[in-house]
């Protein structure tokens, strides 16, 4: 481990003797000059830990040595322990103006040469661990900001392109249930008009069969018939995955049970079924029901969901 270097600038080697003395050259390494004159060109050429100024010297005094060091950037960080015979005030704040560290009035003391030079030194490496840590300090806080701006980019990246994909089901969906709804109204007018077919049918049938018409018409109208009845029956299977469909409707069946939660399953598909804005005819062809026992039904909805008694359910419905 090296020890560290002092630079004594003292126009007297006996001055300069005396202090390598005191502090032990076991201790430090020392390095000399008679003049601050050559100071700066002495400092770029050695590593100096601490510098030991005579004040008074002839030529180059110790005021303005001491401004030269620290007239530039350079050696700021060196400490400076002046060495002076004077007693005045002015010349010390003087010293400290200029960048001094510490002072030791002549005689020098070796006890307080040795305390002053450890204390100084000791100060000196805890400033110099504090800057490093600040820089190091910095620098992680330079990395920890560049690392949470590519974080936040990517999370950027990976949010639009989640709401992106959002949107694109939200549509996809949407677009179905328009399918859906169109489909289920083209089944419930299927079913209708084939209805009335068969209606025709039966009333040819028995016009037929009382006016004793010719069995060939009687059985086409009764093959008729047949074909009138599978439609029938395979639309009655779709409108049951109709009613399964319609009613998973979950947002206007939240909004409405929010409204009163004992509203029955029947209840919300009958509502469903006017949010699609079915007439009330296929209304009650797809429930099964009566036309009475509908406005029998709407009445009691729009009891449970206290709707105003100018205001029809179908244009609640339509406006939650």
């Amino acid at each position: 481990m090296s020890i560290p270097t002092i630079l004594v600038i003292d126009d007297q080697a006996t001055d300069r003797l005396i202090y390598r003395r005191f502090l032990g050259e076991h201790y430090y390494r020392f390095l000399e000059l008679n003049s601050g004159a050559q100071v700066l060109e002495y400092l770029s050429e050695n590593t100096i830990d601490l510098i030991l100024l005579d004040w008074q010297m002839p030529k180059v005094d110790g005021l303005e040595t001491l401004k030269a060091i620290r007239r530039g950037p350079d050696y700021t960080h060196i400490p400076i322990i002046v060495i002076t015979g004077k007693d005045d005030s002015e010349s010390l704040e003087l010293a400290f103006n200029f960048g001094c560290t510490d002072y030791i009035r002549k005689p020098v003391d070796k006890i307080e040469l040795a305390a002053r030079v450890q204390n100084v030194m000791e100060l000196n490496k805890s400033q110099e661990t504090l800057i490093q840590q600040s820089k190091e300090l910095l620098r992680l806080y330079k990395i920890i900001q560049d690392q949470k701006y590519t974080l936040e980019e990517s999370l950027g990246f990976k949010r639009a392109a989640i709401e992106a994909h959002e949107e694109k089901i939200t549509a996809e969906k949407e677009i179905l249930e328009r399918d859906i709804k169109t489909l289920s109204l083209q089944i419930s007018k299927t079913i209708n008009h084939v209805r009335q077919i068969k209606q025709v049918v039966q009333e040819l049938l028995n016009a037929a069969n009382k006016n004793g018409q010719h069995e060939s018409i009687i059985d086409g109208l009764k093959t008729v018939e047949k074909s009138i009845n599978k439609i029938i029956s395979n639309n009655q299977s779709n409108l049951e995955v109709k009613r399964i469909i319609e009613i998973s409707d979950k947002d206007l069946n939240r909004k409405l049970l929010s409204i009163n939660p004992k509203l029955t399953n029947l209840e919300l598909r009958h509502c469903n079924y006017l949010n699609m804005n079915l007439s009330n005819h296929e209304i009650a062809d797809i429930m099964n029901v009566e036309l009475k026992s509908l406005q029998m039904s709407r009445y009691r909805i729009k009891k449970k969901l206290q709707i105003e008694s100018d205001k029809t359910l179908r244009e609640f419905i339509l406006s939650i």
